[in-house]
């Protein structure tokens, strides 16, 4: 058995196909197949099939008509049954299938397979369209939203189907899908977007000319505006291609960036870390209603990339329409990539010639979101430094997933976007020493003697501190005299000195250096202030004290310090300075001179003035 409510009402059964003779039977049933396998109220269809007019006694009216629909099923031999429940009706459909049901089912697995596949699966979605859904029940016997909903999903069957007829050059079905869309909305860029990509592609340019012409007309008549980002672009190519259509917009949507780079050997701990991201992501994948896009942040060296790297590798088969990465270098020598410069990146990634790359930030933007809007794609923006630069490159809406990762606590983009954030702290003792103990090929001592948990706690169970340590021990260096290691109360600084001196393992040092040197010099020498005190947790109010501030003035600088994760804020109102970020304070004042030298004096307290 199978009923159809995508165009008039019907059921098919192995008798052959059946209609209920009552307009009024038959808007019931289709209120009922469109509501399955979820209740109907009985004053919601009082108010629907019968339009809030009718008869006096509505609902003993709509008993009857109830009584009619099951006894109308059970003549047609149908396996479909009303059942009554506390505020309404359900339709059971059994062993049977309705059209919209199915319909449904095809778009679903449509979003998991690849462009030929998907093809296939939303043209036999679309082809269970015999007209307008209840099309043989009048109009005020209907209801308008549901009916307007549905139209919508036929919309963007249509208009993924268009996308995948022009991805696997099925250029006929992708026009006819256009040309429907078109029709449905005159004034549907994209959709007429769509039809000109089709007709160049079928040798017909002149054609695609004229008709961005007419709606280029039509928009401004209408809504007094000009042709956006994508119908330009399409236009601009249309301009420059002969026959053939390489360098076009399908080039545009067949490319599937791979750009994950290869995974880190060792990836010790964050196991929690890594779960949460997966059952986020889940989440996210499941309902759609989860954000699309999650942070990482987290100080220099915790191993951000490494776990953002680890979680997408572990899913490119969540991502059939590619992955795409970039380095924004927020933290690297040189300047920070601009939102301009990334956008050209990615445009390139995703197939677009240079000379189709539109100017401007907005349009770039307008053009990427464009092509990810009917990928499943994943894109991973590392080493973010700042909310701006990132906002521009969010796909937007669509199948697509943003994994950032930042020193910073992004709050800016948590405050403007629905964003799922993780900051990643110190390795957990007994991982910090599972690394360390990885790194040099000994589970307990190195060859030298040295105390595996002494040297993790001296890194700050930092991941990359713990790597800078491991290639030392390695290589034979005496991190520590035995001696002075148990006759020095501060041997802990005097071992984290190491990780900052200058030879091939100073990517510590330079690490934090980044973080520090993006401050304001404000900042800096409060900072080094806090470092060169006797303080290991502090509170505003101290730190006012210490710097000669006032409260919010302190509370201000000690937030600056915590969005780049030089101090770490556990709540409370409280803030912590690890042993490494102090030693590197410390290191610092040693390797500075002249002005430097005083400046960092003057904020560890020789200079009489207050820091304000």
């Amino acid at each position: 058995m199978h009923i159809g409510v995508l165009g008039p009402v019907i059921m098919r059964t192995a008798a052959g196909v059946v209609r209920p003779a009552s307009q009024t039977v038959r808007a019931l049933l289709g209120q009922l197949v469109l509501a399955a396998p979820e209740a109907v109220s009985a004053d919601h269809l009082t108010i629907t099939v019968w339009g809030g007019r009718g008869p006096r006694h509505l609902k003993s009216t709509l008993y009857l008509t109830v009584h009619k629909l099951r006894k109308w099923l059970t003549e047609s031999a149908a396996t479909a049954e009303v059942h009554s429940t506390d505020s309404g009706y359900r339709l059971d459909l059994g062993s049977g299938t309705s059209d919209i049901q199915r319909f449904r089912d095809l778009m679903r697995k449509a979003e998991t397979v690849r462009s030929e596949e998907a093809f296939d699966l939303l043209h036999e979605a679309l082809s269970l369209w015999r007209g307008e859904p209840l099309a043989d029940v009048c109009a005020d016997r209907v209801d308008g939203a549901l009916v307007r909903r549905l139209r919508g999903e036929r919309g963007s069957a249509l208009r993924r189907l268009a996308q995948a007829a022009l991805s696997v050059e099925r250029y006929g079905e992708a026009m006819e899908a256009a040309r429907f869309l078109c029709q449905e909305d005159p004034l549907d860029e994209d959709a007429h977007a769509l039809l000109m990509e089709a007709l160049v592609n079928s040798d017909r340019r002149s054609t695609a000319l004229l008709e961005f012409d007419a709606v280029r007309r039509r928009l401004a008549a209408d809504l007094g505006i000009s042709p956006g980002t994508r119908l330009l672009s399409v236009h601009a190519w249309a301009l420059s291609s002969g026959k053939g259509a390489s360098e076009g917009p399908l080039a545009w949507a067949r490319a599937v960036p791979r750009q994950l780079p290869p995974r880190s050997t060792v990836l010790v701990g964050r196991a929690t870390e890594f779960e949460r991201l997966r059952s986020h992501f889940n989440r996210w994948a499941d309902s759609g209603r989860h954000p699309a896009v999650a942070v990482i942040c987290g100080p220099a060296g915790a191993g951000k990339t490494e776990l953002g790297v680890q979680w997408a590798q572990t899913n490119v088969d969540r991502f059939p329409d590619g992955q795409l990465y970039i380095d924004l270098k927020g933290f690297s020598n040189g300047a920070p990539l601009t939102a301009d410069q990334a956008l050209c990146t990615l445009l390139a990634a995703l197939g677009v010639p240079r000379g189709g790359i539109p100017e401007g930030v907005d349009a770039k933007a307008g053009l990427y979101r464009t092509l990810l809007a009917d990928r499943r794609a994943l894109v991973v923006l590392d080493d973010a430094a700042n909310a701006d630069q990132v906002r521009p490159l969010l796909p937007g809406l669509g199948s697509s997933f943003t994994l950032i990762t930042s020193r910073r606590r992004l709050d800016r983009l948590k405050a403007l976007e629905e964003v799922y954030s993780m900051s990643l702290g110190r390795l957990p003792e007994e991982d910090a020493l599972n690394l360390l103990s990885l790194l040099v090929e000994n589970a307990c001592e190195t060859s030298h003697g040295h105390d595996l948990r002494t040297i993790a706690d001296a890194c700050g169970h930092n991941p990359l501190a713990l790597r800078t340590a491991a290639a030392k021990l390695s290589r034979g260096v005496r991190l520590m005299d035995d001696a002075t290691r148990r006759a020095s109360p501060d041997h802990m600084h005097d071992l984290n000195s190491l990780f900052f001196t200058a030879d091939e393992n100073t990517r510590l040092g330079e690490a934090i250096g980044r973080s520090y040197f993006s401050l304001p010099e404000e900042a800096r020498l409060f900072f080094d202030l806090l470092a060169r005190s006797a303080y290991h947790d502090i509170n505003a109010s101290a730190a006012a004290d210490l710097a000669g501030l006032g409260a919010d003035h302190a509370h201000r600088l000690l937030e600056t310090l915590a969005d780049l994760h030089l101090v770490e804020s556990p709540g409370g109102g409280r803030y912590h300075l690890d042993d490494l970020t102090r030693s590197f304070s410390r290191h610092l004042s040693r390797s500075l001179t002249g002005d430097a030298v005083s400046a960092v004096g003057w904020a560890s307290g020789a200079h009489s003035a207050p820091l304000g």
